[in-house]
C-alpha cells in the first residue's frame, strides 16, 4: 500500500481517498505519515449489505463526497498505478483533456512475472515486467477518471453515469466510449498497469479470501484461476512504468 500511495503522490495526485474494507494487516500504520500529512483520509468501509456489491458503494460515496471539491477523481484498485508513458507526466496530459468529463483509461495487465513471492524490501513495479500481448482481453477494459460534478451515478466498477452525454466517456484521444470492453482504445498517453495477480502465492491469498463465503465459491476461484494463467501466457517484458522507481524507493527511505 505505502508503495500505491507514493507513486501516486510523484505522479501529482493531491489527495487519496482509501476505503478500507475490514482489511486484516497493517494499513494505518502504513499510512499513519500520510494521513497526518492531509494527504490520504482512511474510510473505514465494512459491508454494509451482502447483496451490494461494496465497492460500488464506495465510489458512489466517493463521488458524492467530492462533488464541489475536485476537479478529477480517479476510481482504481490498489494494484492499478496510474501514469503516463509520455515525458510530460499525468497531470499535463489530464489537462489537456479537461473538455471531457470522463475519461477511460486503458491498462497493461501484468502476471506473476514467474515469481512465487515478492522479495523483502522488493517493489511491484520493479519485480512484475511480464504480461500479454496488447489485445489480451484484460487491456480492453477501462477504470474512470471523471469530473465528478458530471456524475450521476456508479454504473459499475470501471463506469460511471455521466448527465452530459449518454456514453460512458471518452478515451485519450477524445473517442467515445460506448460499453465495457470495447478494443482499438490506446493508452499511449495515460495508462493504467494493472498488477492483477501480483506475485503467485500473494494471487492464491487474494482469491481465498475475495470469494469466501459467496455462492459458487470454487467456480470463482477456478475462473480468476484461469484468467491469471493467461496474463502468464504471453511473457512480453514491459518495463516503461520502471523510470519511476527511483523516486518511489527514495521516498520509501
Amino acid at each position: 500500500m505505502g508503495e500505491f500511495v507514493i507513486f501516486h503522490k510523484l505522479a501529482g495526485v493531491d489527495h487519496m481517498l482509501i476505503y478500507d474494507d475490514s482489511s486484516e494487516d497493517s494499513i494505518r500504520a502504513v499510512l499513519s505519515p500520510f494521513i497526518a500529512s492531509g494527504f490520504v483520509e482512511l474510510i473505514p468501509w465494512p459491508r454494509f449489505r451482502l447483496n451490494r456489491n461494496n465497492q460500488f458503494l464506495a465510489y458512489q460515496h466517493a463521488l458524492a463526497y467530492m462533488r464541489g471539491k475536485s476537479f478529477w477523481l480517479a476510481m482504481m484498485d490498489c494494484d492499478e498505478f496510474l501514469f503516463s508513458p509520455t515525458d510530460t507526466g499525468v497531470i499535463i496530459q489530464l489537462k489537456r483533456r479537461e473538455m471531457f468529463s470522463a475519461l477511460g483509461i486503458y491498462s497493461r495487465t501484468f502476471g506473476t512475472s514467474g515469481m512465487e513471492d515478492i522479495p523483502t524490501g522488493g517493489l511491484i513495479l520493479e519485480c512484475l515486467t511480464q504480461r500479454p500481448r496488447d489485445e489480451c482481453y484484460k487491456n480492453n477494459t477501462q477504470r474512470t477518471i471523471v469530473q465528478p460534478d458530471f456524475a450521476t451515478a456508479v454504473r459499475s466498477a470501471n463506469t460511471v453515469v455521466l448527465s452530459d452525454v449518454n456514453h460512458l466517456g471518452w478515451d485519450e484521444n477524445g473517442t467515445p466510449i460506448w460499453a465495457t470492453g470495447e478494443a482499438g482504445h490506446s493508452c499511449d498517453y495515460l495508462r493504467i498497469n494493472h498488477y492483477f495477480t501480483r506475485a503467485r502465492n500473494d494471487f492464491l491469498r487474494k482469491v481465498s479470501r475475495q470469494y469466501f463465503g459467496k455462492e459458487k465459491l470454487q467456480e470463482k476461484m477456478l475462473s480468476k484461476k484461469y484468467e491469471a494463467d493467461e496474463m502468464d501466457s504471453d511473457n512480453i517484458t514491459d518495463t516503461l512504468i520502471q523510470k519511476h522507481v527511483p523516486g518511489v524507493k527514495r521516498l520509501l527511505g
